[in-house]
C-alpha cells in the first residue's frame, strides 16, 4: 500500500471484491470513525446517506484525523463540521464538494484555517474529462447494441 498505510478500513452495505485486493477490513460506520486517521467519503447522496457525516460521527473521530469529501456536499452536516474544525474535534478537512456550490466566501466553513476547499474540480483535468466522455460514449454504444457495457453502474 502507498504512503506506508498499515490498514485500510471501509464501510459499505456489502462486501467489496476490490477491498479484498488490498486486504481492507469492513467496519461499521461507528468503528470507521473511531479507528481511522483519514476518512475519505465516496458515496452517493440519497435519503439514507444525507448527513451521514454528522455531529456524532465527527465527535467519534480521532482528534488527529482528517475528513476528505469528494462525493456530494449533502453527505456532510456542514454546521457540525464547522464546529468540529473550530473546536479541534478533528485535525482538518479537505472538501471538493460542499453545500451550496459555489460556497459563498462569507460561509463560516471558508473561515476555518484547518480546511482546504476546492471548487468541485477534482476531475477537472483535460485528460480525465476526455476519458470520461469517451467512456460515456462507449457505454451508450454498447448498451444500444445489446453488448456488455465497459463501465456499468452497479
Amino acid at each position: 500500500l502507498p504512503f506506508k498505510i498499515g490498514t485500510v478500513y471501509y464501510c459499505n452495505r456489502s462486501e467489496s471484491p476490490f477491498a479484498k485486493e488490498v486486504s481492507a477490513v469492513k467496519l461499521s460506520l461507528d468503528d470507521l470513525a473511531k479507528l481511522s486517521d483519514i476518512i475519505i467519503v465516496c458515496a452517493s447522496l440519497n435519503e439514507s446517506t444525507k448527513h451521514i457525516i454528522n455531529e456524532k460521527f465527527l465527535k467519534d473521530m480521532k482528534q488527529s484525523a482528517f475528513l476528505i469529501n469528494t462525493s456530494r456536499g449533502g453527505l456532510v452536516d456542514q454546521e457540525a463540521l464547522v464546529e468540529a474544525l473550530k473546536m479541534g474535534t478533528i485535525r482538518g478537512a479537505g472538501l471538493d464538494v460542499m453545500t451550496p456550490e459555489p460556497l459563498p466566501m462569507t460561509s463560516s466553513l471558508a473561515s476555518c484555517p484547518n480546511v482546504v476547499l476546492l471548487p468541485h474540480m477534482g476531475s477537472a483535468t483535460t485528460q480525465t474529462r476526455e476519458d470520461m466522455a469517451k467512456l460515456t460514449v462507449e457505454n451508450i454504444l454498447a448498451g444500444l447494441s445489446g453488448e456488455k457495457m465497459p463501465a456499468p453502474i452497479l
